[in-house]
């Protein structure tokens, strides 16, 4: 049965090799007073290139042979990260890159355990400049 007649936009399967995949995912902060935007934005775009260095050509060259094969002019392979707030005024963080497979799971767990530790340690800072002010 053909996509158009189940949905109004076709499906395209980036994922046709076995070997990289797109994954996305995202991080939730509850509050924006716990963020500051700017810096924690540019933070994860650094956490998320510095994981994406360790592979991007040979992201690039999949991509570019994804692009041939079902020649269609699909975005750049270029990791992704965008800040935007949910319907209960938390602060998100999606963020999308091409990455192996078999270690998708583990970039993800490394990028969000840093940016939570550093949301942590400046709320536990804070505390502590609270506690001490008379």
């Amino acid at each position: 049965m053909p996509n158009g007649m189940i949905l109004p936009h076709n499906i395209v399967n980036l994922n046709i090799r076995k070997h990289y995949v797109f994954h996305t995912f995202a991080i939730t902060i509850d509050a924006l007073d716990k963020l500051r935007p700017k810096e924690d934005l540019a933070f994860l775009c650094d956490e998320i290139e510095a994981e994406w260095t360790a592979y991007d050509e040979e992201a690039t060259k999949y991509w570019t042979g994804v692009r041939r094969h079902m020649a269609l002019d699909i975005r750049k392979p270029d990791p992704q990260v965008r800040m935007h707030t949910t319907d209960l005024a938390h602060v998100m963080f999606d963020i999308r890159l091409l990455c192996p497979r078999e270690q998708a799971l583990s970039i993800e767990q490394r990028v969000t355990t840093r940016f939570l530790t550093r949301v942590q340690k400046r709320m536990d800072a804070a505390a502590v400049t609270k506690s001490d002010a008379p």
